[in-house]
């Protein structure tokens, strides 16, 4: 079966993957909200300017919280 999808050329992302990379940290921050994660932060702290630097690789939404934060020292 695995043979059949990569010769199709599917990509099977998971479940939170190929969605962050990019965004601001803002709303990335937005999107684990959307999915139940509480989180409470300052605009003093996640600046506009801020962007996910690279695809986080957790699937839980707390592991991809710390994984788009830690380059900031957030």
């Amino acid at each position: 079966m695995w043979y059949v999808i990569a010769c199709a050329g599917l990509h099977v992302a998971p479940a939170f993957g190929g969605e962050f990379q990019h965004l601001s940290v803002d709303e990335a921050l937005q999107r684990l909200k959307r999915r139940g994660l509480d989180i409470l932060y300052s605009s003093d702290l996640i600046k506009p300017s801020m962007t996910v630097r690279r695809e986080p690789q957790g699937t839980e939404p707390r592991a991809i919280l710390e994984e788009i934060l830690r380059p900031y020292g957030v």
